[in-house]
């Protein structure tokens, strides 16, 4: 940045409030990608959209590095992609509870990517697709 690491920490009165900014950042990253996947799936199926949303958001997550912080400083990212379906006006089969309890399943899979290597991805889409079929109208 340009400065001191003491003249940085000015500019927030403790280590929580810069980490609650830069988890705000990601959040909003994240629906930045989130949107930019509807624009292009417009014309699809409510099944496909979902999809593509929840997909998006997973391998955005992975790209900005955040997925160690995923379980117990950022677990309101699930929340978020959830309410990012219902905004999108994407209509489901199940309650939604059990909507977003698919979603947190997903969601926490990514912690575990390097212990499952290259082919996390490519089944990761695999179990996104199914569950889009099972919960979206």
């Amino acid at each position: 940045a340009g400065i001191s690491k003491s003249s940085f920490y000015k500019f927030f009165s403790s280590k929580e409030l810069l980490f609650l900014e830069i988890a705000n950042d990601w959040e909003m990253q994240v629906i930045a990608a989130v949107n930019e996947s509807l624009k292009t799936s417009v014309g699809t199926d409510d099944k496909r959209r979902a999809a593509n949303m929840v997909y998006t958001a997973f391998t955005t997550i992975h790209a900005l590095g955040i997925c160690n912080f995923l379980c117990d400083d950022l677990p309101e990212l699930a929340q978020g992609i959830f309410d990012m379906l219902h905004h999108a006006e994407i209509h489901f089969t199940q309650p939604d509870e059990v909507v977003l309890a698919a979603i947190q399943i997903l969601y926490l899979s990514i912690i575990h990517i390097n212990r499952i290597g290259p082919n996390f991805f490519p089944a990761l889409r695999l179990l996104v697709v199914g569950a889009c079929e099972e919960l979206v109208a």
